[in-house]
């Protein structure tokens, strides 16, 4: 029997890490999987809710595993790209997965983040995506990744779209979200498979301790939260992702070859995906059929009683602006039960639409998707007011900030703060976005309305952030940003930071005092002034660069601002 013909499905009766170290002796032991260089273990971190993401305790046994084997930590690198609407940064916090890679020192490669490269994908047509240079390098590069080994920690779970999200669909993660975007509508399925047929992972390991209902995640809503969730306690694996991806979309309750790409991927010899074709091994051994639970997928259609959602004739694509806006209109309806009476407002979908259909529209109107804004945009802008337009395709960033508008709900409101403040949450934006974030996101704070919250709160943060390196570098960083507002809240950081850990801190407030922008000039100085009072030693410090900067600087304001310093 080959290995690519058969899954392990394996009860979780006592450990974890004993139940995927038994998946890994079905296909010759975690040995075989030992590489010459680097494992990148792709995790399911599309969201920060419950039961949404890979749980940290899987990640945990792998990467044990492995270094027990005798794998260095520095060898293993973690990788993910959330969903559009959120930064994975933030995820990785909030879920526990960042603590796992912490604890057991291993790296961490945020996808939205950092370097990026184009690579074609498509079976005919041939299209381009956006992917993260740390991809390219080891995943694409032949001869960097046949020294490496891949492996996957999907989450079991059906999906509003795909019926499933497993190892094939997991491999969206890999793109940058402008490409997660393109195609994400009638062609989504094959584009799914387009992508996995490029970075087929060597092992796919499925956290199915529990089964989840109408991915990609439920509602965190404790009263209906169980609704969602179906215990199984159980670990598949194997190395033919087709194979497993049927196995756990018969687990869900779905019918052979039901799930869209499991067909696509058999059809074109990717895999095996027919479950007849496919020995599956069970540890203790059981019959299948006990195992499986029908675990839905399809909306529940909760939606706020005065919305009005119309669909044109044509191109009005569920996998695209209609099920993306859908989705998260019902995940905010069922989190925020208020909406449900006091949101009012009309949807529109697709083309060809009849002229009598939009007489007497609900206000506010949302023109959604790129074909309903090229067919009715100039229409409805001449015989209604209050209108929103969504002219992208698949973005379901731009999708999220529009049933925040429309509802009135605040995105920083949904963000849990039980395990972390906002305001931490907040600096891991900043942070993120030092490091070239390339997300799509609703409404937040600028990054100057942000500094000056965080420098208003420093002593609410943790010494670890405050003393880390990483902090003082940020702030280096942005003290060479373009934005002078930028560059001026960054300034006030830094001299708050001097109150707090006094000449470490003076090299960077100098540095401030050289900027060629006479806003940040003013700011800085003002700052220095307030302070100085509870600090003088702080006005020692600076007293000679500050004496310089008069000697140098003829800007009246400037001076008046330095006399009130020095005088």
């Amino acid at each position: 029997m080959s290995d690519n013909s058969k899954v392990a499905i394996i009860s979780n009766d006592d450990s974890i890490k004993n139940a995927i170290e038994k998946a890994f002796d079905q296909y010759g032991g975690i040995s075989k999987f030992i590489p010459s260089d680097k494992i990148i273990i792709k995790v399911n971190g599309v969201h920060f809710t419950d039961y949404s993401y890979t749980d940290p305790q899987v990640l945990d046994a792998v990467i044990k595993l492995f270094v027990e084997n005798g794998v260095n930590p520095a060898k293993i690198f973690v990788i993910e790209s959330c969903t559009s609407g959120l930064f994975t940064r933030m995820v990785f916090k909030i879920s526990g997965l960042l603590n796992i890679c912490e604890d057991n020192g291993v790296n961490i490669i945020y996808m939205d983040e950092g370097p990026k490269m184009m690579i074609m994908l498509g079976e005919d047509e041939k299209y381009e995506v956006e992917i993260s240079k740390f991809i390219y390098d080891e995943l694409v590069n032949t001869d960097n990744r046949k020294n490496n080994i891949y492996i996957e920690i999907p989450k079991l779970k059906t999906h509003w779209c795909t019926k499933v999200t497993l190892g094939i669909k997991l491999q969206l993660g890999l793109l940058r979200d402008v490409s997660k975007a393109y195609k994400h509508h009638y062609y989504h399925e094959e584009r799914l498979v387009d992508i996995f047929e490029e970075f087929k992972p060597d092992f796919c390991i499925v956290d199915a301790l529990n089964g989840i209902a109408v991915g990609p995640c439920p509602p965190q809503n404790p009263d209906i939260l169980s609704d969602y969730i179906y215990k199984y306690n159980l670990i598949l694996a194997g190395t033919d992702v087709v194979s497993v991806d049927a196995v756990g979309a018969k687990l869900l309750g779905l019918e052979n070859l039901e799930v869209p790409t499991t067909r696509i991927a058999y059809e074109r010899n990717l895999g095996i995906g027919n479950i007849d074709e496919i020995s599956i091994i069970t540890i203790p051994r059981k019959d299948v059929d006990s195992l499986v639970q029908n675990v839905p997928w399809e909306l529940r259609k909760v939606f706020p009683n005065n919305v009005d959602i119309i669909y044109g004739k044509e191109l009005a694509c569920y996998e695209g602006c209609v099920g993306l806006t859908l989705i998260y209109l019902e995940l905010l309806t069922l989190e925020n039960p208020e909406i449900k009476e006091n949101a009012s407002f009309t949807l529109l979908f697709g083309k060809g639409f009849e002229k009598k259909e939009l007489e007497n529209l609900k206000e506010p109107i949302c023109l959604v998707g790129s074909c309903c804004v090229e067919e009715l945009g100039e229409f409805i802008k001449s015989n209604y007011d209050d209108i929103y337009e969504v002219n992208n395709c698949g973005n379901l960033g731009q999708y999220c900030n529009l049933v925040f508008n429309i509802t009135g709900i605040d995105p920083l409101s949904q963000v849990p703060t039980d395990k972390y403040p906002l305001i931490e949450l907040l600096w891991d934006y900043i942070v993120a976005c030092v490091n070239n974030l390339d997300a799509s996101l609703p409404d937040l704070p600028t990054i100057p309305q942000i500094l000056d919250l965080i420098s208003s709160s420093l002593n609410t943060f943790s010494k670890e952030i405050l003393e880390d390196e990483e902090f003082r570098n940020v702030i280096e960083d942005l003290l060479a940003n373009p934005n002078e507002k930028t560059r001026s809240s960054a300034a006030k950081i830094a001299i708050n930071m001097y109150e707090l850990y006094d000449k470490e801190w003076i090299n960077i407030i100098e540095n401030s005092l050289h900027d060629d922008s006479k806003k940040v000039l003013k700011t800085t100085l003002k700052e220095i002034y307030r302070k100085s009072k509870k600090k003088p030693d702080l006005f020692q410090a600076l007293t000679p660069t500050i004496e310089k900067l008069r000697s140098i600087n003829e800007n009246k304001s400037i001076r008046k601002a330095i006399k009130k310093i020095l005088d």
